[in-house]
């Protein structure tokens, strides 16, 4: 079944891949992109754009008190305007940075004492989003998280974090799990900016042999943060691909994309970080995935359905070595992408019209391709015709998986607190998908 373009964009604005983007700035851009093509003008590659080096104490971004995502993200809008209110907003100092990626990648206690094996890719996927913090300066503590998750230990310290046992059992929540988010503009950074929250869950969600095999990705980007600057320009783009493939390599994970903004070069930037990273991650080995909208257009994000004809292969699956085409190598491809929830979605029919549109629109390949769920929707339910009957047709497409966002320490957003004890719901889709 299928939907007609307005309703498409009414759907997947109101239920962006994590949260709101600006739709109007993204279409803004892709129109002059447009404008250009169609008169024949070439588009200069912008050069590396020069930025001085912060002072100890300046703010180089801000987070709520909180600990909430959302009004993390409005603080960021916000408090570089002059608007921030202190009952509600902090400033992370550079210093606060720096102290925090060195926590990042100390030894004692940190990356190498917790290290876990890179496990062979997976024929079939099914987990959750694990939104945990937001960049190596902010995850919440004390007070803001859920008991099951331990509230006794210092930020950033390298141990002292917990999971519920739903979730640290790959037989009961699925075998692979993405930790969202790290900051963007924080690749090239001593530790690259991965959170000392994630080293630590990476090694808690791989303990017990039945455990050793779960996928995990360290997901780069979301709402909160715009900063793929490096899209931009081709030799930055490849650095920082050639920095997530440390980050992989370092940590045994995938590496997942979220890009939620437009910059006018997304394509060309996105081919680059691809081929920065497959320098030294290898497709078949090392998992590299895409997140993108539930339909074609969402969020008016025009460059994605581009960026999928062009980065996914059209054969094969995840493990899959694909042959390269034009412009693009041997293996210089994203392994899979990930289809984000449709919030205006409440049946499997529904779902299934938009996630069709991306065979049409884009040729995608459903062999590369996991569905996905909003938590609060499904996470309580041990039986569910929604994750049943999506599954059966999307198993008919030779889908990849099944995802669901998002399982928090914070609670809130798209989790419901009923789905604390056990998250049935887990348990159900991994089920159906074989994986548990």
């Amino acid at each position: 079944m299928r939907r007609n373009m307005l309703s498409m964009l009414l759907a997947s604005a109101a239920a962006p891949m994590h949260s709101q983007v600006d739709a109007l700035a993204a279409a803004n851009a892709a129109a002059a992109a447009a404008a250009a093509a169609a008169a024949g003008g070439a588009v200069a590659e912008p050069p590396p754009v020069a930025v001085a080096e912060p002072v100890a104490n300046d703010c180089v971004s801000f987070t709520s008190l909180s600990g909430d995502g959302v009004i993390t993200a409005w603080c960021e809008a916000n408090c570089k305007s002059g608007v921030c209110p202190q009952e509600k907003c902090k400033c992370i100092t550079a210093a606060d940075v720096a102290s925090q990626a060195a926590a990042s990648s100390a030894d004692a206690g940190g990356a190498k004492k917790l290290g876990t094996n890179l496990p062979t890719i997976a024929s079939k996927i099914s987990g959750p989003w694990f939104y945990c913090a937001d960049g190596t300066p902010h995850e919440p503590t004390g007070v803001q998280r859920h008991s099951q998750y331990s509230q006794d230990y210092e930020m950033n310290a390298p141990t002292g974090r917990g999971l519920p046992s739903w979730l640290a059992d790959a037989s009961q929540s699925g075998n692979a799990v993405s930790l969202a988010f790290m900051d963007p503009l924080e690749l090239g950074t001593p530790g690259n900016g991965v959170p000392a929250a994630f080293i630590e869950y990476t090694y808690l969600l791989r303990q017990g042999k039945e455990n050793r095999d779960r996928q995990i990705f360290f997901a780069i980007g979301g709402m909160g943060f715009k900063g793929f600057e490096f899209l931009g320009n081709s030799e930055a783009a490849e650095k920082a691909g050639a920095d997530a493939c440390e980050v992989a390599k370092t940590h045994g994970v995938g590496i997942e994309v979220d890009h939620e903004g437009s910059m006018g070069t997304d394509v060309a930037g996105l081919t680059s970080f691809v081929k920065g990273f497959r320098v030294g991650c290898p497709m078949g080995k090392y998992p590299l995935s895409m997140d993108i909208m539930g339909g074609p257009g969402g969020a008016g994000l025009a460059w994605a359905t581009e960026a999928v004809a062009k980065l996914v292969p059209q054969t094969g699956a995840p493990g899959d070595i694909a042959e390269g085409a034009g412009d693009i190598a041997d293996g210089d491809y994203f392994d899979f992408v990930n289809l984000m929830v449709i919030d205006a979605c409440t049946t499997s029919d529904c779902l299934q019209s938009f996630w069709l549109q991306w065979k049409d629109g884009a040729s995608l390949n459903f062999k590369r391709a996991t569905f996905s769920f909003t938590a609060s929707a499904i996470c309580d339910k041990a039986e569910n015709d929604v994750v049943t009957e999506a599954w059966a047709w999307a198993k008919d497409q030779g889908g990849y998986g099944l995802r669901t966002w998002s399982v928090t320490p914070a609670g809130g957003g798209d989790w419901d607190s009923a789905c604390d004890d056990g998250a049935p719901g887990l348990r159900l889709m991994c089920s159906e998908v074989g994986v548990c």
